[in-house]
């Protein structure tokens, strides 16, 4: 039930033909046991028992499948709900390694929402629904980001050294530092339960208690390190020893710099005294586990504006926990893709124009959601650059961070939702499923980070390219305003399209595909033939071969069978004479057929009135002759035919 849950609905049929042979094995199980119970204690039955059995069984299975399956799904019920999910919430903490050990098994159906944990795995296929997950007011159009994601390995990217802290605890979490940069004010309406706030950008500003994932700061004693240029594993070494040495003083950070051998390119600069960095919050989580669906939160997110040629001038200067974290890759990582990084920014001068070099690269690789998984020995990146040459946008996103990292540009991967179908001329946008998506966030010193899109046939909204707006702040109106009967069908009451952002969902042939019938009407067909098979023999059984204590019911039944395989000759004939010719061709039945014969005519012709003894004796003889009857009937019946 498990797997079924993810894979198509058509292939509910392989659960309706579990459950059918299931439960006529229980149903023939318990007969069996039945009888032999029966036998132990002596007690007499008809040997047809068994086949009634498994007709019986085979009928109300049958009925029981047809109304579980054809019953119509009713809403939810409150009480029942809330039980399930507090049975379930135990389980939860599970979800993440599963999701994490199953990343590479491509999706067989679509899923209503995505789950934004503490990993993103490389996958295969995947199939985006079109459910609506968020609606969403705000002056501003965004992308709706559900977290970041800091460490790379070659399966994926993970968070790590990481905590939880509430966010009115958290220094420094409500500024707004940074150039060029506005305060967007939206309200969202989660659809389904989840762990995690979306919000337009860095989030200044929360209506709910929660929590910030941050990364562990630096000692506070580096705060104050730049680091121009940092481009390979020595470098990093180095800041690390720094960091775990914990240094009283700028003069001791130059004695270890100045013991260490450093590549001739690469600038540290020690500033005294700097204040701590401000918090790295890769996400921000429920206080309690979960936001709850249809309860609305507004959200304060803070966007850059800055123009290009402000952030061509940034320059290189990254701070310490900047520099150490962010250009952060793989040993393993295949050569080839430091050189297609190299060849890639060779003409640009800036990280600024190295970024768009790459991101410009890679929107000329062809889009696709239909993909292998990498082989498990191959690096995520690596594969998709110059094996697979094709992907979504996780692959994308992952391709341009690990290009810029390899430059020594700080860069990470950004999830979330891209910004949804807007509703007519209102500043609500409806976001499903399948806008589901993945982008790159790169750093400037002075300006934080900035977003970039290098999925083709996607953009970024006007708000967060460089230069898209100017101003202090921006104030959505508040969800209190919103049409809740809008919410749950939206394009069926209210008239909103649904449709996925271009390239981001609806698999090829998806939908009006035209097949022939569908899988539900081919079982219904095997069901009805099958039923109607079972009716055929069930009626065949009680006019040939039930069990009988009449004289005149089992003689007719004789004949019967008989004149079925070609045995009764044409001609009128004696009952004596009919018995005769019977037990030439069933020898080893003789005595049966007399007795039926005999007590056949003592009862028409004699009108003699059986005793019990005679009748019980009449039904064994029944019951002993009429499958070896049976299958010489058959068997000459195929002779014939």
């Amino acid at each position: 039930l498990s797997n079924l849950t993810f894979l198509p609905p058509h292939t509910n049929l392989h659960l309706a033909l579990y459950l059918f042979t299931a439960l006529l094995l229980v149903a023939r199980v318990q007969a069996v046991r039945r009888q032999g119970e029966w036998e132990r204690r002596g007690i007499r039955y008809d040997e047809g028992l068994r086949a009634l059995t498994l007709s019986d069984s085979f009928f109300i299975t049958i009925a029981v499948l047809l109304v579980a399956f054809l019953l119509p799904v009713w809403g939810n019920w409150n009480p029942v709900t809330n039980g399930y999910e507090a049975m379930r919430k135990p389980l939860t903490s599970y979800e993440d390694d599963f999701n994490r050990l199953f990343a590479g098994l491509p999706a067989r159906r679509a899923i209503g929402f995505r789950v934004w944990d503490d990993v993103m795995a490389f996958q295969g296929t995947i199939n985006p629904a079109t459910t609506l997950v968020l609606q969403v007011h705000s002056p501003a159009p965004l992308y709706w980001k559900a977290r970041t994601y800091a460490t790379y390995t070659s399966k994926g990217w993970i968070s790590e050294e990481t905590e939880y802290v509430p966010v009115g605890e958290l220094p420094g979490f409500t500024s707004s530092d940074g150039g060029e940069r506005v305060q967007v004010r939206h309200s969202v309406v989660p659809l389904y339960d989840s762990k995690v706030l979306f919000s337009g950008g860095r989030i200044v500003g929360v209506d709910r208690e929660a929590e910030a994932e941050i990364v562990v700061p630096p000692a506070d004693s580096t705060s104050g390190v730049m680091v121009s240029g940092v481009a390979n594993e020595g470098i990093r070494t180095l800041l690390k020893s720094i960091q775990a040495e914990e240094p009283q003083s700028g003069a001791d950070v130059q004695r270890k710099i100045a013991g260490f051998p450093l590549p001739s390119h690469v600038d540290i600069t020690v500033n005294e005294g700097a204040s701590p960095p401000p918090p790295d919050v890769l996400s921000v989580r429920a206080r309690d586990g979960v936001f709850p669906a249809y309860e609305p939160y507004e959200v304060t997110s803070s966007v850059s504006a800055a123009e290009p040629e402000q952030l061509r001038e940034a320059g290189s200067d990254y701070p310490l926990h900047v520099a150490t974290r962010y250009t952060q890759l793989t040993r393993d990582l295949p050569l080839r893709v430091k050189d297609l990084a190299v060849s890639l920014t060779a003409d640009a001068e800036t990280p600024y124009d190295k970024a768009l070099a790459v991101e410009a690269y890679l929107k000329t690789l062809p889009y696709n959601l239909q993909i292998e998984p990498p082989p498990y020995d191959a690096d995520g990146v690596d594969h998709f650059l110059f094996e697979q040459g094709q992907g979504y946008s996780e692959y994308f996103a992952s391709s341009m961070a690990v290009l810029l990292r390899s430059v020594g540009i700080p860069a990470r991967v950004a999830v979330g939702y891209t910004t949804g179908d807007q509703v007519e001329s209102e500043p609500v946008y409806a976001v499903t499923d399948s806008h589901s998506h993945g982008w790159v966030e790169v750093y400037f010193p002075g300006y934080d980070w900035i977003p970039f899109e290098p999925t083709p046939g996607a953009a970024l909204p006007v708000v967060m390219v460089p230069g898209g707006i100017a101003g202090e702040e921006l104030e959505g109106p508040f969800i209190a305003g919103l049409d809740f009967d809008c919410i749950d069908e939206f394009d069926l009451e209210c008239g909103v399209p649904l449709e996925p952002l271009p390239g981001e969902g609806g698999l090829p042939g998806e939908a009006g595909e035209v097949g022939g019938p569908a899988p539900w009407v081919w079982a219904i067909i095997v069901v009805a033939a099958i039923a109607a098979s079972g009716l055929a023999g069930r009626w065949a059984y009680r006019r040939y071969l039930a069990p009988a204590q009449e004289p005149a019911t089992v003689y007719g039944r004789l004949r019967g069978l008989a004149a079925f395989g070609g045995l009764n000759a044409a001609g009128p004939r004696t009952p004596y004479q009919f018995g005769q010719q019977l037990t030439r061709r069933l020898p080893a039945y003789r005595e049966s057929v007399d007795v039926i014969v005999d007590y056949y005519v003592r009862s028409r012709y004699g009108a003699r009135t059986l005793s019990l003894g005679d009748r019980e004796r009449l039904a064994d003889a029944w019951l002993g002759v009429r499958y070896p009857l049976l299958r010489l009937s058959l068997l000459r019946r195929a002779r014939i035919l």
